[in-house]
């Protein structure tokens, strides 16, 4: 009998804990506070001024910054496994609509700091000495035909390296009329089959040290190349050669000494 009156003991205890505990949960949730950075509406952890480190996080950082996409409401992403990385836009949809309003090519010069500057450095390998790397937004006139390739094929990053001639591209962003510069006429008309300098296609590799062999310098020494999003059945070779210009459309623009 001692036995099981100490078992009775023991179990009412613990019940007795439990419903402490709910009652004290419900007493701190009426009086629960919000969240206390600017535009999250959760309630605050108990005890605590944020709902979350996340959040905690967040509103350490300067000034949220506004999605890059002009005439977006919102903020532009943060990772919650790294709030210091910068993001410019609110979500991927927000990147291809900037291209809806645009009549010509546009260059964005990233921080260092900038998500997809950590991504292309990484793929890059410390095959360059990068100076800069510039996000690549088309007109949706001239992404259409590679956007429609998409269903259709397997997109992979690959490298282009081609000639520069102008220092307007690498100084201010803005493309120069010279027909003899490849980078810019490629900004201005995408991947066209009647500026191929040699061979049957464009070529693609990938991996930078590889289109390195490809990249001519200006007169200031500077050389640029692109990291492009190319839709291709299969990938199989080093080098990939292709003849319609649809399937490869240039996301980054690289440069390097």
């Amino acid at each position: 009998m001692w036995f099981y009156s100490f078992i009775m003991a023991i179990t009412a205890i613990y019940f007795r804990s439990k419903i402490a505990d709910l009652l004290q949960a419900a007493r701190g949730a009426s009086t629960a506070r919000i969240c206390k950075r600017t535009g999250c509406l959760k309630g605050a952890f108990q005890h605590h001024e944020y709902c979350s480190r996340t959040c905690r996080k967040q509103s350490l950082l300067p000034i949220a910054r506004p999605c890059a996409r002009p005439g977006c409401p919102k903020t532009s992403y943060v990772s919650e496994r790294n709030v210091f990385v910068r993001y410019d836009y609110c979500a991927k949809q927000c990147f291809h609509k900037h291209s809806d309003g645009l009549v010509q090519t546009k260059l964005v010069f990233l921080e260092r700091d900038n998500f997809d500057f950590l991504n292309v450095r990484k793929k890059v390998k410390g095959a360059l000495t990068i100076t800069k790397i510039a996000r690549i937004i088309y007109p949706a006139k001239l992404a259409k035909g590679h956007l429609t390739s998409a269903s259709q094929m397997k997109a992979s990053l690959k490298f282009h390296g081609t000639r520069l001639v102008c220092d307007s591209v690498c100084t201010l962003g803005t493309t120069c009329s010279d027909p003899t510069c490849c980078i810019c006429s490629i900004l201005q008309s995408g991947f066209v089959v009647s500026f191929i300098r040699r061979g049957p296609g464009f070529y693609f590799a990938p991996d930078a040290a590889t289109s390195v062999a490809y990249c001519t310098a200006n007169a200031a020494g500077t050389k640029a190349m692109f990291l492009c999003s190319v839709f291709e059945p299969m990938v199989t070779k080093a080098i990939s050669n292709h003849t319609d210009a649809r399937v490869a459309l240039p996301r980054f623009l690289i440069f390097y000494k």
